[in-house]
């Protein structure tokens, strides 16, 4: 056997890149938009920008998720009661609003490089990385969270 062989890399996986990487996976919608508007300008072509992502959200997305499957595994139940104590857990979607508001005065300030259909479609598109960005920070553990969680479980008591 080599004395390399131990030290050279393993191959990355998929699922061990993705797992890399999950922390991050916030900012996939936010980036969406931006990839779009590059690809318009390469291209030349800025339907394709304002249209991107209702496209990816509605139809590559249903169809990727017809053809892998469902997923019958889930991370062990420790993994999740340890991530969601983590702050991380609540500091990732805070992060995501200022990052939102950030897509969302880049994507008005594009505004004059189209016309009308083209604006519809860019319209749809920041309503829906604004949807799905802003509703993982209502989702997450805030303090109001908290307190409806904690009103829940005092009005669920049986009292004698």
């Amino acid at each position: 056997m080599n004395e390399n062989s131990s030290l050279s890399p393993k191959p990355l996986s998929i699922t061990s890149l993705i797992c890399r990487l999950e922390p991050l996976l916030f900012l996939l919608p936010l980036a969406l938009p931006i990839i779009a508007w590059q690809l318009g300008r390469i291209i030349g072509n800025y339907w394709i920008t304002t249209w991107f992502s209702p496209v990816f959200f509605l139809l590559i997305i249903p169809c990727l998720d017809h053809w892998i499957g469902e997923s019958t595994t889930n991370p062990p139940e420790a993994f999740n009661h340890q991530f969601s104590a983590s702050p991380i857990a609540r500091t990732l979607p805070m992060l995501t609003l200022p990052c939102w508001i950030g897509v969302f005065f880049w994507g008005l300030s594009l505004l004059d490089n189209f016309n009308a259909l083209q604006l519809i479609g860019w319209a749809i598109t920041l309503s829906f990385i604004g949807g799905i960005c802003l509703i993982n920070v209502a989702r997450a553990d805030s303090p109001q969270h908290q307190i409806r969680e904690g009103y829940r479980r005092l009005t669920a008591r049986k009292y004698p």
